[in-house]
């Protein structure tokens, strides 16, 4: 979905170079170098394998910018210890390697969605250099619910879709090149 959300602005290939879906083991570590180590101590879905996905589809396409996401989308999949919701999305840049970690629905569909609009909200916040004096990341949706990120709710957040998609006036910039898993 990041792929498609991104390439929906005319002029897209000017800051997007390409993506990947590595759904399974093999894939992470032929596509983006994510280490057998890593998946079999940590699992596909944690810290340090989006980590090395977000560095590892950095250096595929050689670009500036380079994020991921795993999670468990659902409804099957959970653990008491990894439920059903669980995502962590990776931004690397070469100063930058940061990780969120999110626990949202039990639904997939949306758990695919949310993910892909809070990774494009990060991506816009760090563009802007809004990232470092942000401490939470937080996301609603039109109807206003509260939804839990890192244990902290936010009872009034907004953020319409218009400001959730990538800003216009960054993405004239032919010097930030960016590839997602």
């Amino acid at each position: 979905l990041l792929g498609h959300r991104i390439t929906q602005v005319s002029g897209s290939s000017e800051y997007y170079l390409g993506g990947v879906v590595s759904y399974n083991e093999d894939a992470k570590i032929n596509l983006l170098d994510v280490t057998q180590e890593t998946l079999t101590k940590f699992g596909a879905v944690s810290e340090e394998t989006v980590k090395e996905m977000a560095l590892g589809v950095r250096k595929l396409f050689s670009s500036d910018l380079g994020m991921s996401i795993t999670g468990i989308a659902g409804p099957t999949g959970g653990t008491e210890e990894k439920p059903v919701g669980l995502v962590y999305i990776g931004l690397s840049s070469v100063k930058d390697l940061i990780v969120k970690k999110f626990n949202f629905f039990r639904d997939r569909d949306s758990n695919k969605q949310i993910s892909s609009k809070v990774a494009l909200n990060m991506l816009r916040l760090y563009l802007r250099d809004e990232w470092k004096i942000t401490k939470n990341l937080y996301f609603c949706n039109r109807s206003q619910r509260d939804y839990q990120f890192e244990g902290d709710v936010k009872n009034d957040c907004k953020l319409s879709e218009k400001k959730s998609s990538l800003d216009k006036n960054w993405s004239n910039s032919p010097q930030i090149k960016i590839s997602w898993f």
